[in-house]
């Protein structure tokens, strides 16, 4: 068994990562990452509960109304299937609706561009100019916390990842859970870092500098 570098290391798990050579490269110098995070925004994190809440609520319904209006013969078997439905499937709807209401952005580093493919198309930019990955607060957060006013519950733990593209801000996602943002963004810079030109790219960008760009947080 091989060897493997400290980023080839940090590949794996999630988010998806998978590594392509990329077209007109010489040997194995030239290779690229594509990297598709599956994530949930502010709002679509919060509405798979609230889409399990009612999912309970609506059983527990339709057993008070099959226990007062069933018919008498089978109102015990009806009452207790109905109530094994909304038992046994409030875990699984709610995996599906995490699953339904989860974003995917395309993001794609190679030497020379780094691609960014959403549901609008894709942008590209030029590693010519420098690049940096950030992450923020949510800005609604930030305002909150400036106004000194409450935030509302689902943006305490938002967060937009950021590219720095010279002195353009470019928002890649808006996620929902620290955890999932700083482990997106420990493997952007780690790609970013596999892929660069020299080592004063790696010096920059690696993973023992990974938060270099979000001590705010």
């Amino acid at each position: 068994m091989r060897d493997c570098s400290p980023y080839e290391l940090a590949m794996r798990g999630w988010p998806g990562t998978v590594r392509f050579r990329v077209p007109g490269g010489s040997g194995g110098a030239a290779r690229g990452y594509r990297i598709v995070p599956f994530y949930h925004t502010p709002l679509a994190a919060p509405a798979a509960d609230v889409l399990v809440t009612v999912w309970i609520w609506g059983g527990v319904l339709a057993t008070v109304v099959m226990l007062d209006a069933g018919p008498p013969d089978r109102k015990d078997e009806l009452t207790l299937l109905i109530f094994a439905g909304m038992v046994l499937g409030a875990w699984p709807f709610w995996m599906a609706m995490r699953i339904l209401l989860a974003s995917a952005t395309v993001i794609e580093i190679t030497p020379e561009t780094v691609t960014v493919l959403g549901w609008l198309g894709e942008r590209r930019y030029g590693r010519t100019v420098p690049i940096g990955f950030e992450l923020h607060p949510h800005w609604k957060l930030r305002r909150a916390m400036l106004c000194r006013e409450e935030p509302a519950r689902h943006l305490r733990e938002a967060f937009h990842l950021v590219m720095r593209y010279g002195h353009e801000a470019v928002v890649l996602a808006t996620i929902h859970g620290e955890v999932r943002a700083r482990t997106l963004l420990d493997r952007l810079n780690g790609c970013f870092a596999a892929t660069g030109p020299g080592i004063e790219n790696a010096a920059l960008h690696g993973p023992e500098n990974q938060y270099s760009q979000s001590d705010d947080l």
